[in-house]
């Protein structure tokens, strides 16, 4: 059976106390979300040491450092992540590829920190505006030069998610059948590389309110979800959208 992932990045957002709500909210309100969805949570790094140890949902890291630990100055190495019961990484977003100029090199350097580590990755791949508005073949040759640098980690460590920069944070989603078309592209390009499936998930503007027909499409294994998952009862109403025979 195809694999459901929820995913919540909070990005900058959570002072400890509404962090610490948060979490213990979640907890009870979980219990509504099916039990093969697979749930993950991206906090900021301060609040990793405040997430419930035994909890169902999986604990992220927005980030990790490219470096092996030493003398990096304000960076957090995945070896500092694992120790806080850190189990996935989101690699490659576009609010650091951007304006941290993070490009294929250092991504490449992370995904082999967090290979090493044995840690899930998140990787996430996506157009600009601009490239967007030369049609989807143009969509598809930018994000397949995104996707080479996951070439050499374990399939059943990866997960791909597709945000088209144009869509994140601007209430702008790319329609169910434009993500499908994305998505099922992606994820024949990484069977066609690893032999097996690997989960394809969607992000950019992904709610409450049009999560059910996103994920009603064969190839979006799920949601990177950004600004509704800071709030509860959102993000529990996106984990419950899954169509239940998929």
């Amino acid at each position: 059976m195809a694999r459901k992932i929820l995913a919540g990045n909070w990005k900058m957002n959570m002072l400890r106390p509404e962090a610490e709500s948060f979490f213990q909210s979640f907890e009870k309100s979980m219990e509504r979300i099916p039990s093969d969805v697979e749930v993950y949570l991206f906090p900021s790094y301060p609040h990793l040491a405040s997430f419930p140890a035994d909890s169902r949902c999986v604990l992220g890291a927005q980030n990790c450092s490219d470096h092996k630990p030493g003398a990096h100055t304000g960076e957090v190495s995945i070896e500092m992540l694992a120790s806080y019961g850190v189990k996935a990484v989101i690699i490659g977003h576009s609010e650091r590829r951007l304006p941290c100029q993070e490009g294929s090199i250092v991504l490449d350097r992370k995904v082999q920190r967090a290979r090493e580590a044995k840690m899930t990755i998140f990787y996430c791949v996506g157009e600009p505006e601009a490239v967007r508005n030369l049609g989807m073949d143009s969509v598809w040759q930018f994000v397949s030069v995104q996707l080479e640098t996951v070439k050499f980690v374990d399939p059943a460590k990866l997960v791909i998610a597709y945000e088209p920069i144009w869509a994140i944070g601007t209430r702008k989603s790319a329609t169910p059948e434009d993500a499908e078309w994305m998505c099922s592209r992606i994820a024949e390009a990484m069977r066609k590389r690893f032999v097996v499936d690997v989960p394809v998930i969607y992000g950019g503007s992904c709610n409450a309110e049009n999560a059910k027909d996103l994920f009603a499409q064969p190839h979006v294994s799920g949601g990177l979800i950004g600004g509704a998952s800071l709030d509860v009862e959102s993000f529990t109403t996106i984990g419950c959208s899954f169509p239940s025979g998929k």
